[in-house]
């Protein structure tokens, strides 16, 4: 019991580092591919693809539902950018793929 506990009050930090991951990854390889594969938008993959490093910083809590996950979050040191992912297993911290969208952009 302790642990199902654990895990559902610990999710928002998990997420961030998942995201956090995901960036670094992408931000390291130096392939333009991996960075536009986790960019939703041009003025998102414009930003990340100036950057050596940038750190993640989940500002919400989850504003999805079931297995979908809308977060806000700020990116290096700028705000309003939004992150999507599917939540493969909520019990094990199994995530798919982010996207990430800068707000004014987020499809509709």
């Amino acid at each position: 019991m302790f642990f199902l506990g654990w895990q559902f009050w610990t999710l928002d930090d998990q997420v961030q580092s998942a995201i956090q991951t995901q960036v670094d990854a992408a931000l390291k390889s130096h392939h333009s591919r991996k960075l536009r594969k986790i960019c939703g938008d041009k003025h998102t993959y414009r930003y990340l693809s100036t950057q050596k490093q940038a750190t993640v910083h989940v500002e919400s809590d989850n504003q999805g539902g079931g297995n979908v996950a809308y977060y806000r979050m700020k990116l290096g040191h700028q705000d309003n950018y939004g992150v999507e992912f599917k939540i493969k297993n909520e019990v094990f911290y199994q995530f798919g793929p982010a996207k990430i969208y800068y707000v004014a952009n987020w499809p509709k």
